[in-house]
C-alpha cells in the first residue's frame, strides 16, 4: 500500500485530524512527503498552503503536540529528554508542554474507583473531595479520607483513555514507517524504534501498579534516610487504574519566601534535594526522572517529600560505574576517561572516527579548562557535549538522557533556592566514590565470586555440550554453515571480471588470426588485402573499444 495501510482506515478521522493539524502549524511539506494528502483529501482541503503561525518552529511543534492531545503531549515530553535527537531550542520548548485537561465528571471517577476496588465507596472511604487537586490527560487526583481518619490522595485513570492512546500509538507506528520510507533525513533517528520506546514508556504510565511498585521500592531504599520522606502506599486500595497513597502537606520546593517564613533554610533544602537525587542515581541506581517543582515539597522538618512515582529510570551496577566515569571525566575535563567510559558503554562503533572524536572532546575540555568547578553550568556543558554526540552519531543508553534531564532540573531548582548552588560540586564526590569502589577488596571479591560462578556453570555445561556435538558427528547430523556477507555483489563482480577476461581473450585471438590471414593474401581481396582479415580487424576494433568503455565506466583505470 503506497499510502495509509488499509487496516487503519477505520481510524481515518484521526489521520485526517493529524494531517490537518500538521498543515495548520506549517508542516505541509511533511504531509506531502508522507503521502498523507492524497488519501485524506476531501475536495481540495489539504491542497492549500496556509501561512504558519507567526512563532518559531519549536513553538509550533509544542502547539501541535498540545492540539493533538494526550498521546502527542506525552511523546513531546519524551522528546524533550533526548538531546541526541533535537537541538536545545526544541528541548526547552517541549519541556514546557503542559499536561492539563478539563476535569472528568465526578460520578464517572467514583464509578471507576468502585469498579476497580470491587466494594462500595462508603465502605472504603469516609469521604472523597469532589473537586480534583489536579486534572491531567491520563488521570486526575482527588483528596480522600479513610475510615480511620488517614488523609490520602486518589489517582484515578480517565475512562476510555487506554483505547484513545492505543489508537494513537497505531497511528504513530504507521507514520514512523512512512517517515523511514519517504523522509531519508529522519532514518538515522530510527522513528519506528523511537515510537516503540515511547509505547513501552506510556504502557508503564497507564498501569498504576508500576507506579505503586516504584513507591514501595523508594520507601525501602530511603527508610533510614532522615532527609527524604516517601509517602505511605496503600496497595489494598490500588489497582492498574487507581492508586492510593498518603497525602503529604508541604511547601513547594521553589517557594523561597514560604520556606524562609516557615523558618527553613533554602540552602539546606537545595543540598538535601540534590543529595536525594544523587543517592538515587549513584547509590541505588533507581532515580526520579522528572523532579520538577510539582513533584517535590518540603515538610516542616526540612525533609524532601517525593510526590510522583510514575517516571523513574533504572541503571544497572555496571552501567552506573561507566556513567560515573563519564560524568567524572566531564567534571575533570579528562578526555581519556571520557573515551574509556564511552567504550565501556559500547557506544563506539567500528566505523567511528575515533581520532576526530578525541580531537572534538579535547577542544571541548580545553574550553572549560580554566573555569572553576562551582561556575560550571551543567545545562550549557551538556548542550555542547550533545553536539559532539550528534556529530558522531553516538547512541547512549536512553536512561542516560533521563539522568541528564534530572541533573539539569535539580541544578535549576537548586539555583532558585541558592544562586551559588552547583550540582557539579555535589556530583563529584558521589561519582568518585562509585569509581573508587572498583578497587575495594570487597568489590573485587564479589567480582571474583561472580567469575567463579560463571566458570562453574561453564564447566558443568561443557561435558554435556561436547557429548551432544560428538553424538551428532557420529550420526552425520553435524553441518557447518558459512554465511558470506554481500555474496551476491561479489558474484556479480566476479561474473563481470570473467566476462571481460573472456572477451579480452577472444579479442586477442581475433587480432592474431586476422594478422595471419593478412599475411597469407588469401582471396577474396579488398583494397589489396584479404577481406576476411579486414573483417576480423574491424570486429576486434569494435570489441576492443567497447571493452575500454566498460572498464572506464566502472572506474577500472
Amino acid at each position: 500500500m503506497r499510502f495509509l495501510p488499509w487496516r487503519r482506515l477505520r481510524g481515518l478521522k484521526r489521520y485526517r485530524e493529524v494531517a490537518q493539524a500538521l498543515v495548520k502549524y506549517g508542516y505541509v511539506d511533511v504531509v506531502e512527503a508522507l503521502r498523507l494528502d492524497m488519501p485524506l483529501r476531501f475536495g481540495r482541503r489539504l491542497l492549500g498552503r496556509p501561512e504558519a503561525p507567526p512563532v518559531s518552529k519549536p513553538v509550533r511543534l509544542r502547539l501541535l503536540c498540545e492540539e493533538l492531545g494526550p498521546t502527542f503531549i506525552k511523546l513531546g515530553q519524551l522528546l524533550s529528554t533526548r538531546p541526541d535527537l533535537l537541538p536545545p531550542e526544541y528541548l526547552r520548548e517541549l519541556a514546557r508542554l503542559q499536561d492539563h485537561a478539563p476535569s472528568e465528571d465526578f460520578a464517572a471517577i467514583c464509578a471507576t474507583v468502585q469498579e476497580e476496588l470491587g466494594r462500595p465507596l462508603t465502605e472504603l472511604f469516609a469521604s472523597i473531595d469532589a473537586a480534583p487537586l489536579a486534572a491531567a490527560s491520563i488521570a486526575q487526583v482527588h483528596r480522600a479520607t479513610l475510615p480511620g481518619g488517614e488523609r490520602v490522595i486518589l489517582k484515578v485513570q480517565r475512562p476510555g483513555i487506554r483505547q484513545v492512546i492505543q489508537a494513537d500509538l497505531d497511528l504513530l507506528r504507521d507514520l514512523a514507517r512512512l517517515a523511514e520510507r519517504y523522509l531519508s533525513e529522519l532514518r538515522p533517528l530510527q522513528p519506528t524504534g523511537l515510537v516503540e520506546e515511547f509505547a513501552r514508556s506510556i504502557a508503564q504510565e497507564l498501569d498504576f501498579r508500576h507506579e505503586l511498585r516504584n513507591l514501595q521500592r523508594c520507601a525501602q531504599l530511603f527508610a533510614d534516610d532522615p532527609t527524604v520522606y516517601v509517602p505511605k502506599a496503600y496497595p489494598e486500595l490500588s489497582t492498574a487504574r487507581v492508586l492510593t497513597m498518603e497525602y503529604v502537606e508541604g511547601i513547594k520546593i521553589t517557594d523561597r519566601e514560604a520556606l524562609c517564613a516557615a523558618g527553613l533554610d533554602p540552602r539546606a533544602v537545595a543540598v538535601n534535594g540534590a543529595n536525594a537525587l544523587l543517592k538515587q542515581v549513584f547509590v541505588h541506581g533507581f532515580f526520579q526522572a522528572d523532579p520538577h517543582p510539582g513533584n517535590l515539597v518540603v515538610r516542616k522538618d526540612n525533609t524532601i517529600a517525593i510526590l510522583d512515582y510514575g517516571m523513574f529510570g533504572t541503571i544497572d551496577a555496571e552501567t552506573r560505574e561507566q556513567l560515573a566515569t563519564l560524568l567524572l571525566g566531564l567534571v575533570q575535563r579528562d578526555v581519556a576517561k571520557i573515551l574509556r567510559a564511552l567504550a565501556g558503554l559500547e557506544v563506539l562503533s567500528p566505523e567511528l572516527n575515533r581520532r576526530q572524536l578525541r580531537r572534538d572532546l579535547t577542544m571541548l575540555a580545553d574550553t572549560y579548562l580554566t573555569v572553576p568547578l562551582e561556575q560550571l553550568d551543567l545545562s550549557t556543558l551538556v548542550e555542547e557535549v550533545m553536539q559532539v554526540v550528534r556529530r558522531h552519531g553516538l547512541r547512549l543508553p536512553s536512561d542516560f538522557y533521563l539522568l541528564l534531564r534530572a541533573l539539569i532540573t535539580a541544578e535549576s531548582l537548586g539555583r532558585e533556592l541558592d544562586p551559588s548552588f552547583s550540582i557539579m560540586e555535589h556530583l563529584r564526590p558521589f561519582a568518585e566514590r562509585l569509581v573508587m569502589e572498583r578497587y575495594d577488596p570487597r568489590y573485587l571479591l564479589r567480582k571474583l565470586g561472580h567469575t567463579a560462578e560463571e566458570a562453574e556453570e561453564l564447566l558443568l555445561f561443557l561435558p554435556a555440550a561436547a557429548m551432544q556435538i560428538l553424538d551428532k558427528l557420529r550420526r552425520g547430523e553435524l553441518h557447518l554453515g558459512l554465511e558470506v556477507q554481500q555474496l551476491d555483489r561479489l558474484m556479480r563482480e566476479f561474473d563481470t571480471a570473467s566476462n571481460r577476461l573472456t572477451l579480452a581473450i577472444i579479442l586477442a585471438a581475433s587480432i592474431i588470426g586476422s594478422s595471419l590471414i593478412l599475411l597469407t593474401e588469401m582471396p577474396p581481396l579488398l583494397f589489396g588485402y584479404p577481406a576476411l582479415g579486414l573483417i576480423g580487424f574491424t570486429v576486434a576494433g569494435v570489441l576492443g573499444f567497447g571493452l575500454v568503455i566498460a572498464i572506464l565506466r566502472s572506474g577500472g583505470f
